[in-house]
């Protein structure tokens, strides 16, 4: 219901826990709604949480991933922004909230990540953008080790160049055997890479190629089988079509 901010005003990104929760995040709706992350339970569809995600303008995040980590840290969601060169992340158990800055050194001149794309790996995550076909990764062991504090100064986290994608991705996702998924506007295409590969076209596989089905994919996820299946909208309204 557009205006009632108990519920969700403009869903952008989902992520699932790997056990039973659905986590949302909803952008939030001109000034008067704030973005927030809401949690539902899978086979009841009940909200389980709420959190309000006071003072981030509506509109400034993008997409969102679960990091499922072990105790004591407990489970987190990382969250792309529109701003270059920082993400968000929330703390699951008790809703803090903090930023952590991306540093790409030693490149000259530098470069600025942005983390409008996100995918969660065993072992990374990957950041992308609708508008830059570079991909950069980030070692969760140093995203993890990242704590709120309680000065403004933001902590700044290594990430790493990985390459060129074929393009500027639409969704992005990374399945449980190391293929990357993204689409390519321009091509109406999805394709994967194996990460475990170099980033090069010849690492690439073509999925599903078709302007029918593929008119404009806004999404990308896995379903409980570990498929991919990619969120489309066209003149006909919004579809899922099943990419691998």
């Amino acid at each position: 219901m557009v205006g009632n901010c108990s519920h969700v005003q403009r869903p952008v990104s989902t992520g699932w826990d790997g056990i039973s929760h659905l986590v949302v995040l909803d952008a939030g709706w001109q000034d008067k709604c704030s973005p927030k992350v809401l949690i539902y339970h899978i086979f009841t569809n009940k909200q389980m949480e709420h959190y309000e995600l006071t003072g981030v303008d509506a509109g400034k995040l993008t997409a969102l991933v679960v990091d499922t980590v072990t105790l004591p840290i407990g489970t987190r969601a990382y969250m792309g922004e529109t701003r270059p060169g920082m993400l968000a992340i929330l703390d699951l158990p008790t809703g803090r909230l903090w930023e952590v800055s991306l540093s790409t050194s030693p490149f000259i001149p530098p470069v600025t990540p942005s983390s409008s794309l996100l995918a969660l790996s065993g072992h990374h995550l990957y950041l992308a953008s609708h508008h830059s076909d570079t991909l950069f990764r980030l070692n969760l062991t140093d995203l993890r080790a990242s704590i709120p504090l309680s000065s403004t100064n933001n902590q700044t986290v290594d990430t790493k160049m990985e390459g060129k994608l074929l393009g500027p991705p639409q969704g992005l996702v990374v399945d449980p055997w190391g293929s990357l998924y993204y689409c390519l506007a321009r091509d109406y295409v999805c394709v994967s890479w194996d990460i475990h590969q170099p980033l090069r076209a010849e690492s690439h596989r073509v999925l599903l190629q078709s302007a029918e089905l593929l008119p404009d994919v806004h999404h990308l996820f896995l379903d409980l089988q570990k498929q991919v299946w990619a969120l489309t909208d066209s003149n006909n309204g919004s579809h899922c079509v099943r990419v691998s």
